[in-house]
């Protein structure tokens, strides 16, 4: 595990140190990616030293030179979250490639640390081990090896394991959100979560694994909802693999402890039951099963398997009962099984278990201690068994009542609904009537929530107050929970695939620039979106056909897989019969654009604009559709729009600047270009293009200084020397013109030698002669100026014709 953590950081030193021997023009990217793949990792400079490459005094100030620069990016990174900027400023809290933001807990194995991974840009949770005992050290280890071997959304992942300095550490996934120790939950809430977190532990179960210090403090609630179970600092393979103690003692947290562990005897899948129920009580009770003045009390208490007084009697109070029994085979045989049972409590369903009388607890009690046998069989026989039938109709009368208080919520917001759906048609997104339908639905849904939180129709509503408002993620997490409450709820299968499919991080257009004309191309979504692109196709699937939200979902997961021809068959036909969806104009604008019909496209934005979708997406996706059609003066005003909702979008603030250096508008350019400068590493084409705005502007200096910093990163680049030998040619006729021969002579020996350095880079370029000639002819170097036409028109005969003149001029001069 620890030598995994050394090749990965070994291998980003040298991808690093490949990038700076890049940019020096030492090596071409090809050649940099070759000789890395012919050597072992961490090995790349020394390779270099041996084929003399590079010397060992070049190669150490490279290596110090890849270091600072990654911190200094990291400084100027404009999208790094505020607390990781001023984490930076202590160089102490760099760990290889995290950040040490805070301390988020302490305990007997180690300190976990909130962190920033400055590669993948995403926080983590970053685990320290403390103290080096050895046993603590294999403990520690074990954590991390069996953590890695599982993968489920229900257990935070490992991402890596490493060491600095000599101090073990893991690197998890981050969850934004709280640990639920000492917290008291409502019935409903803390049901859902042990649902949660058993079928995450029966996840781990099937793979060999018991968790064996199950507690709130190891389970998570993450801010929209999902529960995570963390810390399998216990944790071992279920075929054994020896015992954990440190120094004689019992391993796990005393107060939630199962009476085999308690006595020391081997864990199986029933202990974490246990476990599970354990944390229900305390999730209900506000306190821990087994409490006591010390840790010796407690664990003589867990010992005994006595099960604790609830306060509560109901179904829920059964299933506590029933997971937390003192022996094994009387809990439920698996997590799944106890996962199931609350499932059945949370859906209003009869659960299996039923409440143990007082003669089977007896028995249970005489089956642990035979010699209490007789006192107990003698007050057994004074027990008499109850059914307590009236209280369950008792429970289900109120429950009724309160299904049709929440029905008349629910018939209540059913023509808000109508009215915000006309509203939309209507592109009335930004009346203030709109605002106030909004809210009142709001109001609907918190009422029927606060009326029947368990029910399906109320949940969804709320969901659907949340889908109008584009809170789409909230939405996603309310969806959920109305699925998991009634899987055949095709309205909230729906809708969750859209807030999916919405969701998606990527505006998979991107632009090319060439000669002043633009051309849009596809980009596939990245990695990081398959999985939502597949949950949203798994409900649209899942939708019975002619659900409309299957239809729609269909036409989006032709777009998200490039298929835009039926992307856009399916939405113009959907549409067309329902067209206050902006989102689904957006993608048909999207799918028009791609499929070659720009002025479809911007029919599809504009209408998705005027019925309220104003995001930054939707503007862009309208600029592009006036790009592709030279339209350039209006391409600027929707770009602006997008960049004043999103203005950390580099590509779209390029190609912005890109069109107003076509409408020449070289002032407004160069502001677009001293923002995208700004920030590091600085790009060879935004230099360049701002050294146009200068030299159309007459900063003759300032462009020239742009373009031979391009030089110096792309030194193997022979357009960057051509724009270097432009712009001086330009400065040389303002001189001419303002009657300073020498300096003018001056900037042309200058272009001459920029126009030498593109050739030296691509001799086959005829653009290097001809634009070398016509700077020697203004130095009266007709001679040389002729051989360099002859040359260029060597290359490519069609320049014949476009260079007779000047050649023409030369032989004239030369007799």
């Amino acid at each position: 595990m620890i030598l995994r953590l050394r090749r990965g950081q070994a291998e980003e030193r040298d991808r690093r140190l490949a990038e700076i021997l890049i940019e020096r023009g030492l090596l071409v990217p090809e050649e940099a990616r070759d000789l890395r793949h012919a050597c072992d990792p961490g090995t790349f400079g020394d390779m270099l030293v041996r084929m003399r490459r590079v010397s060992d005094e070049q190669l150490a100030r490279f290596e110090r030179e890849s270091g600072v620069r990654e911190v200094m990016a990291a400084l100027h990174d404009r999208e790094l979250p505020e607390e990781v900027r001023e984490a930076l400023q202590n160089t102490l809290a760099r760990v290889g490639k995290y950040v040490l933001v805070k301390v988020l807990g302490r305990g007997g194995m180690g300190e976990v640390w909130k962190g920033w991974d400055n590669q993948l840009h995403r926080w983590v949770a970053l685990k320290f081990l403390t103290g080096d005992h050895p046993e603590v050290l294999r403990r520690f280890l074990r954590e991390a090896d069996l953590a890695s071997q599982l993968s489920h959304p229900g257990i935070t992942r490992v991402y890596e394991i490493g060491v600095h300095p000599k101090r073990p550490f893991i690197a998890l996934e981050f969850v934004d959100g709280k640990s639920l120790e000492g917290g008291k939950l409502d019935r409903r809430r803390a049901a859902e979560i042990v649902r949660d977190a058993a079928r995450a532990v029966h996840y781990a179960h099937e793979k060999g694994v018991i968790h064996r210090d199950l507690k709130p403090a190891n389970v998570l609630e993450a801010r929209d909802g999902r529960v995570f179970v963390t810390d399998f600092g216990l944790a071992r393979p279920a075929s054994g693999g020896g015992s954990l103690t440190v120094s004689g003692a019992v391993l796990g947290t005393p107060h939630f402890m199962a009476p085999e562990q308690a006595l020391g005897r081997p864990a199986d899948a029933r202990t974490d039951v246990y476990g599970l129920g354990a944390t229900l009580y305390a999730l209900l009770e506000g306190r821990p099963p087994h409490e006591g003045t010390d840790s010796f009390e407690i664990i003589q208490r867990a010992s005994h398997g006595a099960t604790p007084p609830q306060t509560a009697h109901d179904d829920l109070s059964v299933i506590v009962r029933k997971a937390m029994e003192a022996e094994r085979r009387d809990r439920y045989e698996t997590a799944a099984a106890l996962a199931d049972e609350l499932e059945r409590f949370l859906r209003g369903d009869p659960i299996l278990a039923r409440p143990v009388g007082h003669f089977t607890r007896g028995m249970r009690v005489v089956r642990r201690h035979p010699a209490y046998a007789s006192t107990i069989v003698l007050l057994a026989a004074a027990v008499v068994a109850g059914i307590f039938l009236g209280n369950r109709l008792l429970r289900e009368r109120r429950d009724r009542t309160r299904i049709e208080e929440a029905n008349r919520e629910i018939d209540a917001a059913r023509p808000l609904l109508a009215q915000i759906d006309r509203m939309q048609e209507a592109g009335r997104a930004d009346d203030p009537a709109m605002e106030q339908a909004l809210s009142l639905l709001e109001s609907r849904a918190a009422s029927a929530l606060r009326i029947a939180s368990d029910y399906a129709p109320a949940i969804h509503l709320q969901g659907l107050s949340q889908f109008y408002r584009r809170r789409y993620r909230e939405a996603e997490a309310t969806f959920s929970r109305v699925l998991s409450r009634d899987p055949t709820y095709h309205d909230a299968r729906g809708r969750r695939g859209l807030a999916r499919f919405y969701l998606l991080s990527w505006v998979p257009l991107d632009f090319v620039q060439d000669e002043g004309s633009f051309r849009i191309r596809f980009v596939p979504y990245p990695s990081e979106d398959e999985e939502r692109i597949r949950g949203a196709e798994e409900d649209f699937r899942s939708l019975p056909a002619g659900h409309r939200d299957r239809e729609y979902g269909l036409a989006f997961m032709a777009f998200a897989r490039g298929d835009f021809e039926a992307a856009r068959t399916g939405l113009r036909r959907l549409l067309g019969e329902a067209s206050f969806r902006a989102e689904a104009w957006h993608f048909l604008a999207l799918a028009e654009l791609l499929a070659g019909d720009p002025d479809a496209s911007l029919r599809a934005s504009s209408r998705a604009i005027e019925l309220g979708l104003k995001d930054a997406p939707t503007h862009s996706a309208r600029a592009f559709g006036h790009a592709v059609q030279g339209r350039f003066d209006a391409a600027v005003e929707d770009a602006a729009a997008a960049l004043a909702r999103n203005p950390e979008w580099p590509q779209l603030r390029r190609l912005r600047a890109a069109w107003l250096i076509e409408l020449r508008r070289f002032e407004e350019a160069l502001r677009e270009y001293d923002v995208l400068l700004a920030r590091p590493p600085e790009r060879t084409d935004d230099l360049l293009n701002r050294s146009i705005a200068y030299s159309e502007l007459g900063h003759h200096e300032s462009a020239i200084r742009d373009a031979a910093r391009a030089v110096e990163i792309a030194p193997r680049d022979p357009w960057t020397y051509w724009r270097l030998g432009r712009n001086r040619i330009a400065a040389a006729q303002a001189l001419i013109k303002a009657r300073k021969t020498e300096p003018a002579l001056g900037e042309l020996r200058g272009a001459e030698a920029a126009f030498d350095g593109m050739i030296s880079c691509a001799p086959a370029e005829p653009e290097g002669y001809v634009q070398r000639g016509m700077a020697r002819m203004r130095m009266s170097r007709f001679e040389e100026a002729l051989a360099d036409f002859e040359k260029a028109v060597s290359l490519r005969a069609d320049l014949r014709e476009t260079l007779r003149g000047l050649m023409d001029t030369c032989r004239k001069n030369i007799r």
